[in-house]
């Protein structure tokens, strides 16, 4: 099966893109921290407030995605990680690492964290068709493992690369400042998410019916079916149409009856 054109090859990429930079950090971050002069007890600290701060930033863009735009939502998801990527390579302040870690998008396990994962499998299941669904989410799933062991491999090849066998800082920086280019490869890819991938607003449907009520409103005869018009639109307007012609009609007074013998003289 090949990977559905349009937004849905889009989100195909940014899952790669993010996996991969996922478990690339997760091979090298706590060795950086040990590096940056962080203790143990600190190194720890931060990977647990790195965790709950993942799950409460993931919990309130998510929740918030429809009503606020999920392309946004990714955006602003992207953002994140970048802008933590940044602050892990270039400062060594325990307290700016912790506030980066825990607002920021990091994982620590090389797992999925922040909002993508939710806000792309509800925009896949709208953008792909019924019968490929099923096969498209296991495509899904195959080019996020994948994702997560070259990423995985790319951080070791990193570090092993030259004759020294000690890690030097540049090389664990320089697969820390690939995560923050990642996030921002992530934000260029999200913003090319066309309005499909949105789903629909609740005043486009109440415009759309009450357009709907004015068209039926002023049929007064049977119209050809619109050429212009198919789709959802058509469907529509057949069925407002169906309901004009099989609506009930008004009941003619009947005369009544006369009976036999009457008005015979």
């Amino acid at each position: 099966m090949a990977i559905p054109p349009g937004d849905a090859r889009l989100l195909f990429l940014t899952r790669f893109t993010r996996l991969f930079a996922y478990s690339a950090l997760s091979v090298i971050l706590v060795i950086y921290m040990t590096e940056q002069g962080l203790s143990d007890s600190q190194t720890g600290m931060l990977l647990t407030f790195t965790l709950i701060g993942d799950a409460a930033i993931s919990l309130w863009l998510t929740t918030r995605a429809d009503r606020f735009g999920r392309r946004r939502t990714l955006i602003v998801g992207s953002l994140l990680m970048a802008a933590a990527g940044l602050v892990f390579a270039f400062t060594k302040n325990p307290l700016a690492l912790f506030i980066a870690g825990t607002i920021g998008v990091i994982s620590p396990s090389g797992n999925e964290v922040g909002p993508y994962l939710s806000i792309e499998q509800a925009t896949l299941s709208h953008l792909v068709a019924d019968r490929v669904r099923t096969q498209t989410f296991a495509w899904y799933t195959l080019v996020g493992a994948i994702a997560t062991a070259l990423g995985s491999l790319s951080a070791g090849l990193i570090l092993q690369s030259g004759v020294s066998s000690a890690v030097p800082i540049e090389k664990v920086r320089h697969v820390v400042l690939l995560y923050a280019a990642f996030g921002m490869l992530m934000t260029l890819l999200f913003a090319r998410l066309t309005p499909i991938s949105e789903v629909h607003r609740s005043d486009d449907v109440i415009r759309a019916a009450e357009g709907l009520s004015r068209i039926c409103r002023g049929w007064r005869e049977r119209a050809p079916f619109p050429a212009e018009l198919d789709g959802a639109n058509g469907t529509t307007l057949w069925n407002c149409h169906d309901a004009r012609r099989t609506r009930p009609r008004r009941r003619q007074r009947r005369r009544p009856r006369q009976r036999a013998g009457q008005g015979r003289r």
